[in-house]
C-alpha cells in the first residue's frame, strides 16, 4: 500500500513538473517571437469575445427562464436566446442607463439641452466633447467654466495619463479645455494620497520609444514632476548638486530590456540579473567616490518585456510595469523602495486583492 501510494505520489510530481516545463517554455516564446506573441493575442482576443458573449446569454436565461415565461415553450435554443437577449436590453439594461444618467440616453434623443454633465465618465467626456461642443455648446462651456472655478468637477479616474495628454491638439476649442482640466483633476486626485518627495524622473525619449511608449514616458514623466514636493516639481538637474540636496530615488521610465542592453538572456535567465548586479555596484561605488549616497531606483518598464534588471531581493530597486497612474499610488503612500518583492508584495496588499481565493 505504502509503496502504491509513493509511486502516484511520484507519477503526480512528475506530471506536475512537465506542465512547469511546458509553461515556462511557451513564456519563455511568448516574450521573444513577436509572430506567436500576435498569434496568442489574437487567439485570446477571439477566447475572450465568445465567453462575454456566452456571459451575456447566460444573464438573461438566468433573467428570464423559460420555466416562467410560456411565451417561449417549443422555441429553439438557439432563437430563445437571442429573443432573452434582445428583451435583457429593452427591458433590463435601457432602463438601468436611463436611471445612471448616461450621456448616450440623452444623445440619442437629441436632449442636448438636459445632458448633466458633471455625471459624464471620464472616457465619455474624452470621447464625446466635440458632439457635446456642436450641440450644445453654451451649455457645455459653461460647465467647464464652473469646473475651472471649483463649482463642479469633471471626471478622470478611469484616464490614463497619456490618454489626456494625447488629448491636448484635439481642435482649438474643447480638446486642450477639457484634457487639461482632467489633468488637473487627475494630480489633485492622487495627491491626496500624498506627495513624492526627493523625486526625480528619467524619461527615455530614444528613437526605440515612437509611439504609444513615447507617450506614456512623457505623460508619466510629467505626473511624477508634478506630484513632487518643491524643490524638485518641474525641475531638472544639470550636475554638482550639494550633497544635502541629491535626489533621494530617480525613476526611470523606458521601454528598455535593461538585460538585453547589455548582453543578458531574458526570461528565466539568471545572467541578465547577475549581469546587473555587477553594474549596480559600479553605480553605488561612483556615487560614494563623489560623496554621495546611492538613490533608490524605480525601473518603469513601458514594453511587454519580461526582463528583470536586478535580482528579487536588491535592496533599494523596485520593478514596475505598465501605463497605469495607479502605479504611482505605491510610492505616493510609502516613501521608501525596500526591494522588488516588497513592492509587488505592498501592491498586493490592497483591499481590491482581498477578496480573491488562490487554488493550487
Amino acid at each position: 500500500m505504502r509503496k502504491v501510494q509513493i509511486q502516484k505520489k511520484t507519477a503526480k510530481d512528475l506530471r506536475k513538473e512537465k506542465e512547469i516545463k511546458k509553461a515556462r517554455k511557451v513564456v519563455e516564446r511568448f516574450s521573444r517571437d513577436k509572430d506567436f506573441r500576435f498569434l496568442h493575442d489574437q487567439i485570446s482576443q477571439v477566447f475572450g469575445d465568445h465567453l462575454v458573449s456566452d456571459l451575456k446569454s447566460f444573464i438573461a436565461r438566468k433573467v428570464f427562464p423559460r420555466d416562467f415565461y410560456p411565451e417561449y415553450d417549443g422555441v429553439e435554443d438557439a432563437h430563445y436566446a437571442y429573443r432573452v437577449r434582445d428583451r435583457l436590453r429593452k427591458e433590463v439594461l435601457v432602463p438601468l442607463r436611463q436611471a445612471l444618467e448616461l450621456p448616450e440616453i440623452y444623445m440619442s434623443a437629441k436632449k442636448w439641452n438636459s445632458l448633466p454633465y458633471p455625471r459624464v465618465a471620464s472616457i465619455a467626456m474624452s470621447n464625446y466633447k466635440k458632439h457635446f461642443l456642436k450641440h450644445d455648446e453654451t451649455r457645455f462651456n459653461e460647465f467647464l467654466s464652473k469646473v475651472e472655478s471649483g463649482e463642479e468637477k469633471i471626471a478622470a479616474g478611469a484616464l490614463f495619463p497619456h490618454d489626456i495628454i494625447k488629448r491636448l491638439n484635439d481642435g482649438e476649442n474643447d480638446g486642450g479645455r477639457v484634457a487639461e482640466l482632467q489633468w488637473k483633476r487627475m494630480v489633485d486626485d492622487l495627491s491626496e494620497k500624498g506627495k513624492l518627495q526627493n523625486c526625480i524622473a528619467v524619461c527615455d525619449v530614444s528613437g526605440s520609444m515612437s509611439g504609444e511608449p513615447m507617450e506614456v514616458c512623457v505623460a508619466l514623466g510629467l505626473l511624477l514632476s508634478e506630484l513632487s514636493e518643491h524643490p524638485w516639481n518641474g525641475q531638472k538637474v544639470t550636475g554638482n548638486l550639494d550633497k544635502d540636496k541629491m535626489i533621494k530615488k530617480v525613476f526611470i521610465f523606458s521601454d528598455m530590456e535593461f538585460d538585453t542592453a547589455r548582453g543578458g538572456y531574458g526570461y528565466y535567465r539568471q545572467q541578465a540579473a547577475s549581469g546587473w548586479d555587477t553594474d549596480y555596484e559600479v553605480i553605488k561605488r561612483k556615487f560614494e567616490e563623489r560623496g554621495y549616497t546611492v538613490p533608490q531606483i524605480v525601473f518603469w518598464n513601458l514594453r511587454d518585456s519580461k526582463a528583470t534588471p536586478v535580482t528579487s531581493n536588491q535592496k533599494g530597486v523596485a520593478l514596475v510595469s505598465g501605463f497605469s497612474k495607479n502605479a504611482m499610488k505605491l510610492f505616493l503612500e510609502d516613501e521608501d523602495v525596500p526591494d522588488p518583492v516588497s513592492v509587488m508584495r505592498f501592491a498586493l496588499s490592497g483591499p481590491e486583492y482581498q477578496q480573491l481565493a488562490v487554488i493550487d
